[in-house]
Order: C-alpha cells, then sequence, then structure tokens
C-alpha cells in the first residue's frame, strides 16, 4: 500500500513552484517525487526510492502520472532514443529525446508467479 506521509509546496523566485510528497510503501521502503511546475508550462519530475534491505532485488520501480490527453509530448533526458537496457548500452547515446506519449507506450506482459499468465 501507499500512504502519503508529507507534502510541501514552494515557490523558487516566480520561476517554478516545487512540490514534494513522501510516501511510505509499508515494509517495502519509502519514496520521494520532487514536482516542479515552471511558468512556461513545463512540468520537471524526480523519483527517489528508498527499499528496505531485507529486500531482494526489485526488476522495476515505476511511477505512474495520469495528465488530461491533450498533454501529448514527451521530452525525456537519458539513453535514447529508444528503451534500454544495461546489454544495449553501446547502442545508445545521452541526450535529451522528444517524441509522443502514443510512441513512448509499450504493452509489456506483466510478470506472473509460476509462470502462469
Amino acid at each position: 500500500s501507499e500512504d502519503l506521509l508529507d507534502t510541501s509546496i514552494s515557490v523558487a523566485e516566480e520561476e517554478f513552484v516545487q512540490m514534494t510528497s513522501l510516501f511510505s510503501y509499508g515494509k517495502i521502503g519509502q519514496g520521494r517525487v520532487v514536482t516542479r511546475m515552471f511558468t512556461d508550462g513545463i512540468v520537471a519530475m524526480d523519483y527517489e526510492v528508498t527499499l528496505s534491505p531485507d529486500l531482494p532485488t526489485l526488476p522495476r520501480v515505476g511511477l505512474q502520472v495520469k495528465i488530461p490527453a491533450e498533454f501529448n509530448q514527451v521530452e525525456v533526458m537519458g539513453m535514447g532514443p529508444g528503451e534500454n537496457y544495461v546489454d544495449r548500452l553501446e547502442a545508445s547515446s545521452i541526450g535529451f529525446w522528444e517524441t509522443t506519449v502514443d510512441d513512448r507506450y509499450v504493452p509489456y506482459i506483466f510478470p506472473s508467479e509460476k509462470g502462469g499468465g
């Protein structure tokens, strides 16, 4: 389960509004989301998760954000332009990559116990 522990909002010299939220994921760990909303409409998010040391390695950690459909452009900074894995780093480069939300969507198969679907 996810429980909101704290939220704070601040304004940085009329350049952006920053909202910082701290979450508890029970025995799994804690999360921190920093969202900055700039005057030109850009929204930047940083997501940090601190996992309990008792957990095995997790295959992935993610964040879901619901926004109106008219916001359909995405710009990311990182390895790109497409998906990347540890064994494919030489096929990619670090940069700023622009695309659409639809082009970023990948219908992954969700893992399940004992190989069942």
